[in-house]
């Protein structure tokens, strides 16, 4: 009776046990169905969106949102950073051209005012050229207003007024690679055309097939981008735009790569856990321009000078879709060379050392020479080498794409000027300094600093003084002078090297016998001091980002064309 009494117990307890585990399995069933559904349907949504390309899915569509501080809890951005060069190193592949690796490669690269340039207006005069240069310049330099006017209250990285909604907090920033080796490819770099860019233009060959697209090269700025089909809006340019179907090496990169969270994201972008869309940007320059878009990887191609081609696979670039800015008309996108680790500067890092430089022929005067863009070791005389003085590259933890340098004195026929050195410094909120820009025409001091300069070229040179001309403040009368020099020019920079370029980087002709000083003041107390490009002419300038230096000696830039 006991032992019956026993049986029937422990029948009722599996009995129990049974109906929890399938009432756990009915309802976990019920779970799974309304789970899937709902996946089903951020499936559908996604499928349904046939007239966006492969790649581009909008974050509209996203179904359930990451939860950033959980996704990126523990980690910083120079680890995310760290993640990316690493990753991005064990996937890009080096095809071709062997002996270039070795060598340097070449690619030829045209000034606007060259003979060679589709853009080239043999009728403009330098003075036409400038009024619309300095036209650029204004807007570029906007970046103490622009700046202040930021969420963060702080300045943002690079020229960008950021709308980073969901990735703020991961700014570009400078990561070294001391442990590449220093091998070198050459680009020829353009200046841009009268049509909006007063930069720089770069071949830039991208895809398989490679295609060739005209860009701007700006060491003010990260991002590699080309305005990409589905173009939404974009601004016209001379040759197709970039269409990732027709690519074969076209790769997209998910919003949960760790390169997406290093480009500024759209308002209200997200990210899916269940279906990751592709990572989307927008980057908004200090003069208004902007591109939004989708971030991708490609297969870039470069011609050496034995004309073999050099393939580097998986760069990351911005497939714009939506593109707008009158600095932007005559290109086909930005080729970004500043210290943020998306640049083309950075993702070539570990081939060439972290270094690249160029060299600047005059533009004011039309010619069929064209500048040189180098990444790695430059093709120059021996003796210009040993010549090189360098100078260190300055920190801007609120400004980490642009290049500083710090300057200890301005002299003019090597006198000191009396110019307080606040103005040289940068302040605790990322103002001022001095920035090094390949994208900017004139050379820019704060006020205080320029009236002092402007004061002492006037006491120095002995001739009629003119009205402005186009926005030059001192221009003087040299037809009836003879026997008059113009007094020299340098700036002294932190490491005690003098930088001295010749009369025709500083004074323009602007008229017959009118030449103008080529400096302008910065108005706003929150600028920097700006070196531009008109000042680097015939100078070979090179960014040695291993070291935190910047190099220069004078060179005869049309020789090495």
């Amino acid at each position: 009776m006991i032992c019956k009494n026993n049986m029937a117990s422990v029948l009722k307890s599996t009995n129990r046990r049974l109906n929890f585990v399938l009432h756990f399995i009915l309802w976990g069933a019920i779970v799974c169905f309304i789970f899937d559904l709902s996946g089903a349907t951020s499936f559908s949504q996604k499928n349904q969106r046939s007239s966006i390309p492969d790649g581009f899915q909008s974050a509209d569509y996203a179904s359930d949102s990451w939860d950033e501080t959980t996704l990126l809890q523990g980690s910083s951005q120079k680890i995310l950073e760290a993640q990316f060069f690493e990753a991005s190193i064990r996937k890009r592949e080096l095809q071709g051209g062997a002996n270039e690796i070795r060598t340097g490669i070449q690619l030829k690269l045209i000034h606007r005012t060259s003979l060679l340039s589709p853009h080239s207006n043999t009728q403009s005069a330098k003075i036409d050229i400038l009024k619309e240069l300095l036209e650029l310049d204004a807007a570029r330099l906007m970046r103490g207003y622009r700046l202040s006017s930021s969420s963060s209250g702080n300045p943002q990285s690079g020229y960008l007024a950021s709308t980073n909604a969901v990735r703020k907090k991961h700014k570009a920033a400078d990561v070294a690679h001391t442990k590449y080796s220093s091998e070198s490819a050459n680009n020829r770099i353009s200046s841009g055309s009268t049509l909006g860019s007063g930069q720089y233009f770069v071949d830039f060959y991208m895809g398989t097939p490679a295609r060739r697209y005209s860009l701007i090269a700006d060491t003010g700025s990260d991002l590699i981008w080309v305005q990409c089909y589905p173009c939404s809006k974009c601004y016209p340019q001379s040759n197709p735009i970039y269409y990732p179907n027709k690519s074969s090496s076209f790769s997209s990169v998910s919003c949960s790569a760790n390169q997406c969270f290093l480009v500024p994201a759209p308002t209200q972008a997200s990210c899916s856990s269940r279906f990751p869309t592709s990572c989307q940007y927008t980057y908004i320059y200090n003069d208004g321009s902007s591109t939004s878009g989708f971030l991708a990887s490609e297969t870039v191609t470069m011609i050496s000078s034995s004309g073999e081609s050099l393939k580097i696979s998986n760069i990351t670039f911005g497939c714009g879709v939506s593109n707008a800015g009158q600095s932007l008309r005559g290109s086909n996108g930005v080729l970004g060379l500043g210290q943020g680790p998306v640049s083309f500067a950075s993702q070539l890092g570990y081939l060439y050392g972290s270094r690249f430089s160029y060299c600047l022929v005059d533009y004011l005067t039309a010619t069929a020479d064209s500048s040189l863009l180098v990444f790695g070791d430059a093709k120059i005389e021996q003796s210009l080498k040993n010549a090189i003085q360098y100078t260190p590259l300055v920190k801007n933890p609120f400004a980490e794409s642009y290049y500083y340098v710090g300057i200890k004195h301005v002299c003019l026929n090597g006198q000191i000027l009396p110019i307080p050195s606040k103005l040289w410094q940068i302040t605790s909120a990322g103002y001022g300094g001095t920035i090094v820009d390949s994208g900017t025409t004139l050379t820019y001091f704060r006020n205080a600093a320029y009236s002092l300069i402007v004061a002492a070229f006037q006491r120095a040179i002995p001739v009629p003084r003119v009205a402005p001309i186009q926005g030059l403040d001192l221009c003087f009368n040299f037809s009836a002078a003879s026997g008059i020099n113009i007094p020299e020019f340098s700036i002294l920079l932190e490491g005690d090297v003098l930088f001295q370029p010749p009369p025709e980087n500083y004074f323009v002709d602007t008229a017959l016998g009118v030449k103008c000083l080529a400096m302008q003041g910065v108005d706003s107390p929150l600028g920097s001091n700006t070196i531009g490009n008109l000042l680097q002419q015939n100078f070979h300038v090179e960014f040695d980002r291993s070291n935190a230096r910047l190099g220069f000696v004078w060179a005869n830039c049309s020789s090495s064309s």
